[in-house]
């Protein structure tokens, strides 16, 4: 396989529910393949989400053994195999340690995958518990016992040679129904990829039925969705533009309390007291009618303001990144973010939503870039306000910057207006009218002419403060309904389904998978020697995983293969999570004798370095491919297995592991990897060879 072979293929994801971050994948044959891809490759972010799961919160040997638990139920064997083997052989082993440990040994694992080490662990793992005082977890580990040593047998439609054996192990079949169904579903489960012949058919016996209807339960379909949705992030205020009502210069507000001091000074040459009188009741009216019309003209300032500020965004390009401290691939996502929540929450009547909506979505992306931009979140994290916002604007009730109870804003200015203001003006003029009665009449001008002033600079003043007071507390009432709508959205998201529960369901899946491929292929469980089952996440993806644990996809792509006695049938799919559809299926098939060759190719180091005076071996592979060719010189499977970060010495004492390695270590390359091998190497005589292979295993593990 050539390095121009290895690009990706596009992958359709129309239908898939929320948004999507992009998780590119690689799927390829080479030229002539009838059937081909390449597995393992994820670019793009994983989210993480804090969460105990797979996360020590101490060091007894209870926390250790509960998160490797939550591993083996995530199906994901290899890490609840580290911990519980460090259980059981150096901390304080239990039956039930025991009982696990010999689970995790064989989950995920083929027999061509089961070395002398392996076999060793699981035989020290017997002996312990046949020491012990017998118990649940030393009957349920008898009947694993069990059935691994019934592996040799056929069906009964092959030879009989082996009857009188067969009946006198017949009890170690029927053991497994007399064990609670919690543990016949984790042996189940762990044995997938080993059982087969009679094995094979006791273990699968009505499970078929079960895994139709345990794909869709717990609501999975209206579900699924939120667990890949972020924690959103609370909301912020975020202030308006400024108003465009400045404050009165201080020359034109001294300029009025001059006037009025130089009509009293001349008044109060003649009598001081008659001056005094004077000057309080023009300082009387001017504070009745100081506070006339500043309600008015706040709010009319007010709606001047937000109509320069839709003129403005109605013209407002979608934003740029402002700096190298905010990712243009961020603010493209915000954007989008907005863009797919008003397109979801368009409502079915007239006009056009896209123009009616122009100015809301201009705000909004101007806002969540200025306020989420170098938060380092994804923007999902802030679909939540775009989604409320949206559906918002769907009902009508002003701009989306002001909040819908603006005229219960309290109207301080007009309080004071309970007084009849008229009485001021009565009263003013009335002081002015006998000013002029007794010759005063400079005087009576410049206390008028300042009495006025300061009316009109004060309304002005007023004005202006009152209207940055109403943008003010609107913006904070704006934050008061943003806030309820967030708890609405995670009393929404409280009902996240599990990564447990997420993990089950993708079992059903890849059950489900295999049981169309076998029956699409016509045949039935007892011709089944031994199959594989490969995932991972299709490019488009939803991708999110829980702190050390395993991701979780939103879609992937499942290869089958399943070995029979005619031959390898392979099927090729994708898989909406969501609601557990299987979708463009591609099957093929062919037979053990026309297998001609296997070539694998890698890309990276194994190494062998001195640790702390051990020698240590680690790997790094960024690429591996395995193509199987057939006589004709088709290339009748390609895999590839891409980027593979360091192995060994990977602890999991509460630190993260590698994503990569999670991901390749799940997908199932492995298995599929020794088993196109063996295929490949043996040809027609791998039934044969598949036969001596499972008894030789067996003879190792109780001889």
């Amino acid at each position: 396989m050539t390095d121009e072979e290895w690009d990706s293929e596009e992958w359709d994801t129309e239908g898939w529910e929320g948004p999507r971050d992009s998780v590119n994948s690689s799927n390829t044959a080479s030229n002539g393949a009838r059937v081909g891809a390449q597995f393992g490759v994820n670019r793009g972010r994983v989210d993480i989400r804090n969460s105990p799961t797979y996360v020590y919160q101490g060091d007894s040997p209870e926390e250790q053994c509960r998160v490797a638990l939550n591993y083996l139920r995530a199906d994901s064997a290899r890490p609840a195999e580290e911990i519980l083997r460090k259980l059981m052989w150096g901390g304080q082993p239990t039956t039930r340690i025991a009982y696990y440990y010999t689970l995790s040994v064989l989950g995920d694992r083929s027999v061509y995958e089961l070395d002398s080490e392996l076999i060793e662990e699981i035989r020290k793992a017997r002996a312990y518990c046949s020491d012990q005082a017998q118990d649940s977890w030393c009957q349920a580990q008898d009947v694993v016992m069990g059935l691994l040593r019934s592996l040799p047998h056929g069906t009964a439609r092959e030879s009989t040679a082996d009857a009188e054996q067969w009946n006198g192990e017949w009890e170690d079949l029927l053991a497994f129904d007399k064990v609670p169904s919690e543990r016949q579903e984790e042996i189940r489960r762990s044995l997938a990829m080993i059982a087969s012949g009679r094995v094979r058919e006791q273990l699968e016996s009505g499970v078929r039925e079960r895994v139709v209807a345990e794909k869709v339960r717990a609501d999975r379909v209206r579900r699924v969705w939120m667990f890949f949705h972020p924690d959103p992030l609370e909301p912020k205020l975020y202030p308006l533009p400024p108003l465009e009502a400045p404050l009165p210069s201080w020359q034109l507000i001294a300029g009025g309390p001059l006037l009025l001091c130089a009509g009293t000074v001349l008044v109060g040459m003649n009598h001081w007291w008659v001056a005094i009188m004077v000057l309080g009741i023009q300082l009387g009216g001017v504070r009745l009618l100081g506070p006339l019309g500043v309600e008015s003209r706040a709010r009319r300032l007010v709606a001047e303001a937000e109509e320069r500020n839709a003129q403005r965004l109605r013209t407002l390009p979608d934003p740029r990144s402002p700096g190298h401290w905010v990712s243009s691939g961020l603010v493209r996502d915000l954007c989008r973010v907005v863009e797919d929540q008003f397109t979801e929450a368009r409502p079915h009547r007239n006009g056009t939503w896209a123009e009616q909506t122009v100015e809301v979505r201009a705000y909004l992306k101007e806002r969540l870039v200025a306020q989420y931009g170098n938060s380092q979140r994804s923007a999902d994290t802030v679909a939540w306000l775009a989604r409320w916002h949206a559906r918002r604007a769907a009902t009508p009730g002003g701009p989306a910057w002001q909040p819908r109870d603006l005229d219960e804003a309290a109207p301080a200015g007009d309080t004071i207006t309970r007084r009849p203001p008229w009485l001021g003006a009565v009263a003013a003029v009335a002081t002015l009218g006998v000013l002029f009665a007794v010759g005063q009449v400079v005087s009576a001008v410049l206390l008028g002419v300042g009495a006025v002033w300061v009316v009109l600079v004060s309304r002005r003043q007023a004005a202006s403060r009152r209207a940055i007071a109403l943008r003010e507390d609107a913006q904070q009432r704006l934050l008061v309904e943003e806030q309820r709508g967030l708890d609405e959205w995670r009393e929404i998201l409280a009902d996240r389904p599990s990564d447990e529960e997420m993990a089950r369901w993708l079992a059903m899946d890849k059950a489900h998978v295999r049981y169309e491929a076998i029956e699409r292929a016509g045949l039935v469980e007892r011709d089944v020697v031994t199959h594989a089952v490969m995932v991972e996440g299709a490019k488009g993806a939803r991708a999110l995983r829980l702190a050390s644990g395993p991701p979780r996809y939103s879609a992937y792509t499942v290869r089958v293969f399943v070995l029979s006695h005619s031959g390898v049938h392979e099927v090729n799919a994708k898989l909406d999570f969501h609601t557990g559809d299987i979708l463009d299926e591609q099957r093929n098939h062919f037979s053990y004798e026309k297998v001609a060759s296997v070539s694998a190719r890698e890309k990276g180091a194994r190494r062998v370095r001195n640790v702390k005076g051990q020698a240590t071996q680690s790997e790094k592979l960024r690429a591996a491919a395995v193509t199987v060719r057939l006589v004709s010189g088709e290339n009748a499977v390609s895999v590839r297995e891409s980027y593979r970060r360091p192995t060994g010495g990977a602890g999991l004492d509460g630190q993260d592991e590698d994503l990569a390695e999670l991901v390749l270590r799940d997908s199932g390359f492995e298995g599929v990897l020794r088993i196109l091998e063996s295929v490949a190497s043996e040809g027609g005589g791998w039934i044969r060879r598949d036969r001596e292979r499972r008894a030789r295993w067996a003879h190792s593990l109780f001889d």
